[in-house]
């Protein structure tokens, strides 16, 4: 992982492109960076912009896993007072207690749902309500894996590409530095094409930016959700 952010990364990488191209030919030494810079910095602005094109839908799924989950913690919630009413030794306690973290209320909504099927009272009679109450825990059960499930191969998608990003950056950071210095070496740190390549003058638009990289005003930093719980996965 880098220590410049990612944003400021894609920023610099056309940068860099454009100052390899124009200043190569002054010494071997930089002319030696065309291979492996181009390669770099082009991977670092294509893993990124991909990562940045994947996140509308990662939070899509995981807001609707959320909701859903959400929604399956308030039917169990809504039928528990007069479940725990009607079924001796029913501990209302032990369901709903984490319901934040989606495979708990998965589980608990399980038993409870198994709790209200198989209840019979003395008479073998099941729970006046269990029809209505199973209709409502089905359909909210049902949704909820569907969503959640699709959340999470969302967010494992999500992760992968994140990660190839952080690996590109990496990458592209390391022959960055290295350049930065070769140019410093040559044509003295005052260079102004040294001086926009430094990670501080990121924030400062240059007339050779790539028009569609991150506004500093708002730069987008994109990273891994964090799977199994509802309220995780916040970009970093």
């Amino acid at each position: 992982m880098p220590s410049t952010p990612l944003w400021k990364l894609r920023r610099l990488a056309p940068r860099a492109l454009r100052v390899l191209a124009r200043r190569k030919s002054e010494h071997a030494a930089l002319a030696a960076f065309e291979t492996r810079l181009v390669a770099a910095a082009n991977n670092m602005q294509t893993a990124y912009d991909a990562t940045a094109k994947y996140e509308p839908a990662w939070r899509k799924e995981m807001d609707e896993g959320r909701s859903a989950i959400g929604r399956l913690v308030k039917v169990v919630r809504v039928w528990m007072p007069q479940t725990a009413k009607a079924v001796a030794g029913f501990d209302a306690s032990s369901f709903m207690d984490n319901p934040t973290v989606a495979d708990d209320v998965l589980e608990d909504a399980g038993r409870f749902h198994d709790v209200v099927a198989d209840y019979r009272d003395a008479a073998q009679q099941p729970l006046p309500f269990q029809a209505d109450c199973l209709k409502e825990l089905d359909a909210s059960l049902q949704a909820a894996h569907k969503e959640w499930s699709e959340a999470e191969a969302s967010d494992k998608a999500y992760q992968d590409v994140s990660g190839r990003m952080r690996v590109a950056a990496g990458e592209f950071d390391a022959e960055l530095q290295a350049f930065r210095k070769t140019l410093a070496a040559v044509a003295g740190r005052s260079d102004r094409d040294f001086q926009k390549l430094r990670a501080e003058k990121a924030h400062t638009p240059d007339e050779e930016d790539d028009p569609t990289a991150p506004n500093p005003a708002a730069p987008p930093v994109p990273g891994p959700g964090a799977p199994g719980a509802p309220g995780g996965g916040a970009p970093q």
